[in-house]
């Protein structure tokens, strides 16, 4: 199957994501991982920031962390590391694009991101962007562990970062051979099957290519890939600071059409 752009007729459509999308994608990424749930805990101690920010309506454009999200998504668009693709939704309210009345604009609603195994994956970065990953960005960590040890410039706790992503790729490696996806919704555009339109393009291309689809769920998000097919595989947990986290790491089998 290919990976030309597909919808639900008259809602969403999804396609490739470009560079000129990702500033619009950034902010519905930020704004997902706000940390105002009471079942995001995660997100509350990764980005602790990012609550008040919010309360205090500043636009997430001018978060500290803002920035530094949108370099890193174009390197990973331009190593053709993952595959990004967006939810448009049409007709709908502004929201999130500036507006808050219906009209017929096209808005950026949320995003999914699949990364194939490594033998299906074309590495573009070259010799810059090989010497960068193994030289000068664990260099720059080291920097900023000795420089901001509870959390890097933009405000987030490092310390918990690195144990909550060791967890996801210790996980991640223990299940599927460290594959992963991440999918997020604009908090202003859910409940309008974003989240389904970008799920089922994805789930279509992986039964297309005979792949199992591995996530990280939220409390949020588990209901909907349960209806989807995924089951849990397998269950992470971490201990910071007094606090426990746990979270399901959820599979799907490829399925025959």
């Amino acid at each position: 199957m290919s990976s030309s752009p597909s919808s639900l007729p008259g809602i969403v459509t999804v396609s490739k994501v470009s560079s000129a999308d990702l500033p619009a994608l950034v902010e519905a990424e930020l704004l997902s991982f706000n940390g105002l749930g009471d079942g995001d805990a995660r997100a509350r101690t990764l980005h602790p920031f990012r609550a008040d920010l919010i309360r205090a309506g500043i636009s997430p454009h001018c978060w500290p962390d803002f920035a530094p999200t949108v370099r890193s998504r174009k390197r990973t668009l331009r190593e053709a590391r993952a595959l990004l693709f967006k939810a448009e939704l049409a007709g709908g309210d502004g929201a999130g694009n500036g507006g808050g009345e219906a009209s017929d604009l096209t808005v950026v609603a949320g995003m999914a991101w699949l990364t194939p195994p490594a033998r299906l994956v074309e590495q573009k970065g070259g010799r810059a962007s090989k010497l960068w990953e193994s030289h000068l960005r664990p260099t720059l960590d080291r920097l900023g562990a000795v420089f901001w040890p509870e959390g890097q410039a933009d405000g987030t706790d490092m310390e918990f970062k690195r144990i909550f992503y060791g967890e996801m790729a210790r996980a991640r490696q223990e299940v599927l051979k460290g594959r992963d996806e991440l999918m997020y919704t604009h908090p202003s555009h859910r409940q309008r099957r974003v989240g389904a339109s970008l799920l089922a393009h994805c789930i279509a291309l992986a039964d297309a290519a005979r792949l199992p689809l591995l996530l990280e769920s939220s409390p949020s998000g588990t209901p909907l890939y349960m209806r989807f097919g995924f089951t849990e595989v397998y269950r992470s947990r971490v201990e910071y600071r007094g606090e426990v986290f746990e979270w399901p790491v959820m599979m799907r089998e490829a399925q025959e059409s």
